[in-house]
């Protein structure tokens, strides 16, 4: 029985600390992702015009800022002039979310 409780508390334990090892690199991607946005920005903003190439100093292609296109399907327009057939194509599936709280 003390064997038992004994192996839960350190499952328990373990797993907080799993837990909280996920909240740390959240942050640390929040923190990485901002300030990629940030650089990017900067260079988008500072170096690059419309349809650009950067090439480096070895003759390398390392960067391109390029315009492109890209189709979009508006569900909701589709929704609102086809009801019953948006319907007869809509599926629920069960989804399973994992949250960690901050």
């Amino acid at each position: 029985m003390l064997s038992t409780v004994t192996s839960n508390i350190v499952n328990f334990n373990d797993t907080e600390t799993q837990i909280n090892r996920c909240k740390d690199l959240r942050h640390q991607i929040d923190v990485l992702q901002a300030e990629f946005d940030r650089v990017k920005k900067s260079l988008v903003e500072g170096h690059f015009s419309q349809d650009d190439t950067f090439t480096g100093s070895e003759g390398l292609i390392l960067a391109t800022y390029k315009s492109q296109n890209r189709a979009q399907f508006l569900q909701s327009e589709f929704k609102k002039d086809h009801p019953k057939l948006y319907e007869d194509y809509c599926v629920t599936q069960p989804l399973k979310v994992f949250l960690i709280k901050k």
